[in-house]
């Protein structure tokens, strides 16, 4: 795999400006998928799933410019992630669980990471994460999805104090489609430091719009439309 991924970060304090990042990295997976995907229930999200998916992965940074500063030692990560997603219609109508956990091991020495809490000039060193969750997602009618999420982290550092950053991330949104292409969606998340000292969580509200071309189906459609005409026209010669 080759993704490519580019974002703009403006820190909300007086006066400040926006940074870029920009990360392009070399992956290899490998594992076992049974997974059955893009299962359609009542809403046009179809995003259920039913079955296991793992893998182990290996991760080579080749581009890496974080907050518009180029790094000169990239990110080098290999680890394991795997899920199981159960269709829990039988319970709930129109539902799905899924429970998943990953673990990655990064092990360049030099690389460096930012933390939203902690090194505010960045970490650097070789780190652990493990994380663990699960999500929920639900079709309530045709026009209406629901999902929620709860993920943990930890981060193990290799720093002489041994420390490690420890994050609770919760997200929740309301999928809504008033035709199938349009999906109007709205959300709530919160993303906490758990720590022995107070901290302050981060609580998001985000809203957005998509709107899905399906050119499969613009390609199925002009053929159809063609047949449908030939067998009118067909059926008049015979007529006639």
């Amino acid at each position: 795999g080759l993704p490519v991924s580019y974002e703009m970060f403006t820190p909300q304090y007086e006066d400040a400006d926006a940074v870029t990042s920009t990360f392009v990295d070399v992956t290899f997976d490998i594992g076992y998928d049974d997974n059955n995907v893009d299962i359609k229930k009542l809403s046009p999200w179809a995003k259920f799933e039913e079955g296991i998916f793992g893998y182990a992965f290996f991760d080579y940074r080749v581009v890496e410019t974080y907050y518009d500063t180029d790094s000169e030692t990239k990110p080098l990560a290999m680890g394991v992630y795997g899920q199981y997603s159960y269709d829990s219609d039988n319970y709930v109508k129109n539902s799905m669980i899924k429970a998943f956990m990953s673990l990655k091991y990064q092990m360049a020495e030099e690389a460096v990471r930012f933390y939203q809490w902690e090194y505010t000039m960045g970490y650097m060193g070789k780190y652990f994460d493990f994380s663990i969750g699960a999500s929920y997602a639900q079709d309530i009618n045709e026009q209406f999805n629901v999902t929620a999420s709860v993920t943990g982290t930890s981060s193990m550092l290799d720093d002489e104090n041994g420390n490690s950053i420890n994050v609770l991330d919760i997200l929740t949104k309301v999928n809504y489609y008033p035709l199938p292409e349009i999906n109007v969606f709205g959300g709530f998340g919160v993303l906490t430091h758990l720590k022995e000292k107070d901290s302050v969580p981060d609580y998001k509200l985000y809203f957005g719009a998509v709107y899905t071309f399906d050119f499969l189906e613009m390609k199925k459609n002009p053929g159809k439309k063609k047949t449908e005409a030939e067998d009118t026209e067909e059926e008049t010669e015979e007529d006639w």
